[in-house]
């Protein structure tokens, strides 16, 4: 009910090239997207089984998001030596967002037991300007060396850049009265109070960010023979941070560095069949903002280790390629929502001390005949929080994580005779049962179910044009796609049935 979304998107670029090795490309985005604020569904008891029909709104007609912004990429390469390649890549980025509503507060949800239709939750009215501005640069040189038997390809570069923000709430009055999750808000304006001088009440705040960035990487491919391939890499990152917020004149700074290796090796045990193995590290400083039950914000930055073994086939002539994969991901310092705020107005977040996600990917691409194509992959995981400071989420099941899905896909396009040019495209995609909150309290959980959706597809192609028809959930499925993390406010049901036309042309 009430929604909409209206969207202009335009992607310029401009390549002009001295010779094939020395070029020059600029690339521009411009994006503005004006939309009905809207945050998904709630449910009473945290039971999916009771969710709204998709049409339910909690926000009224006038209630409004806001995205805008513009990008600008430069890009130049050129040859050095005849031997390297030497690459610089710049990018300047400019986005604000905006929502004037009155939304529904996390968490509060007021759960009937006599009626669940009943079941409501509180509102309050939010007025937020955000502003983020990018500016990033990356140069590189890469080249190769040695006979073909012992060649190495080498890159080495650096990287840096700044970011800021400034994230200005101007009002977050709570305590509405309460919105039933079952109707859609009145047809009628917000009437959204008159904003006075900022007042504590209104729960204001205006919280600047600083980030500089700064790395350095170099990797070399190794060529060992005909049946070796090796790759070592390394890459230095460090990133200061600085965060004040105005209105309480509170600052927090903070600077992470770290160093991480990667390593693989591929050997050819045939013409057609590789077999893989890599190691690999990283980092994610945390998110400027979260804070513990203490209002503490200094959290150590998340780390990641990757181990992958695999094996890649082709066969039939390269109509039939098979790819399989097993993978242990661990990432230790993670941050957990837990859907409730800090007196200063900052979220409280759990940390959990590892998380493990280890899994096994199946793909194949298959093509009867040169003008049939299928596709099928499958993945199995097992997504889990290891350890943790709260004893409750310890081998608990990570958010959106299922154990499995997979996915379907097959087209086929007629190349002879009076349909010509005319194909037909027809998939399936399948995501198993998730969680929505981290935990191993029964009563604490939300699940969301599995699901199936069905897409399909009619293309068209003539001279320079080409169309496509395509319709996803065919069906008109309600499903769950997702649960913001920490609780049962924010669930996104997938979209209904889809048509999309397009037209594709060259000039």
């Amino acid at each position: 009910d009430y929604y909409y979304e209206h969207s202009t998107y335009l992607y310029p670029s401009l390549t002009y090239k001295w010779s094939s090795d020395t070029w020059l490309s600029l690339k521009m985005d411009y994006v503005r997207e004006d939309r009905q604020a809207n945050d998904g569904l709630v449910v009473p008891f945290l039971n999916i089984g009771l969710l709204p029909p998709i049409n339910v709104t909690y926000t009224a007609p006038d209630a409004k998001d806001t995205d805008y912004g513009e990008s600008l990429t430069a890009l130049f390469q050129t040859r050095l030596l005849d031997v390297w390649t030497a690459r610089v890549a710049y990018r300047a980025t400019w986005h604000t967002d905006s929502r004037r509503a009155i939304e529904v507060i996390q968490g509060a949800i007021v759960s009937d037991p006599v009626d669940y239709r009943n079941s409501s939750i509180t509102g309050r009215f939010k007025l937020q300007d955000n502003s983020r501005r990018y500016n990033f640069i990356d140069a590189n040189v890469s080249g190769e060396l040695g006979p073909k038997a012992f060649r190495h390809t080498l890159i080495a570069g650096v990287s840096g850049g700044k970011e800021w923000s400034d994230f200005y709430r101007v009002a977050q009055k709570p305590n509405y009265p309460g919105i039933n999750l079952y109707r859609s808000a009145p047809d009628a304006p917000g009437n959204y109070p008159a904003i006075p001088p900022i007042l504590p009440s209104y729960q204001p705040q205006d919280r600047k960010t600083t980030l500089w960035n700064y790395g350095a990487y170099a990797s070399d491919k190794l060529t060992l023979g005909e049946r070796w391939d090796a790759t070592a890499g390394v890459r230095w990152d460090k990133q200061d941070a600085y965060q004040y917020e105005v209105i309480t004149n509170r600052g927090i700074k903070s600077t992470t560095t770290c160093v991480l290796p990667s390593i693989g090796l591929l050997y050819h045990a045939a013409r057609q069949v590789s077999v893989y193995a890599n190691y690999c590290e990283g980092f994610k400083p945390q998110t400027s903002g979260n804070v513990d039950a203490s209002d503490n914000p200094n959290f150590p930055s998340e780390s990641s280790t990757q181990v992958e073994l695999g094996v890649k086939v082709q066969a039939l002539d390269e109509r039939l390629t098979l790819a399989l994969g097993a993978y242990d991901i661990r990432k230790r310092n993670v941050l957990s929502a837990t859907g409730q705020t800090a007196p200063s107005g900052n979220p409280i977040a759990n940390l959990s001390g590892l998380q493990e996600s280890t899994g096994v990917e199946f793909d194949t691409t298959y093509q009867p005949w040169p003008n049939w194509e299928i596709r099928v992959g499958a993945t199995y995981i097992d997504a889990r929080v290891k350890k943790s400071t709260t004893a409750s989420i310890v081998g608990a099941q990570l958010d959106n994580s299922p154990h499995a899905s997979g996915n379907f896909w097959t087209r086929y396009n007629f190349s002879r005779g009076a349909l010509r040019g005319l194909g037909f495209g027809i998939g399936a995609i399948y995501v198993g049962q998730r969680q929505g909150i981290i935990t191993n309290v029964p009563a604490a959980r939300l699940e969301a179910p599995s699901y199936a959706r069905l897409d399909v597809g009619v293309y068209y192609g003539k001279g320079r044009y080409n169309y496509a028809l395509n319709v996803g959930n065919i069906t008109d499925r309600l499903y769950v796609a997702a649960i913001q993390q920490g609780d049962a406010t924010r669930i996104n049901p997938g979209d209904p049935r889809k048509i999309t036309f397009s037209v594709k042309t060259q000039f």
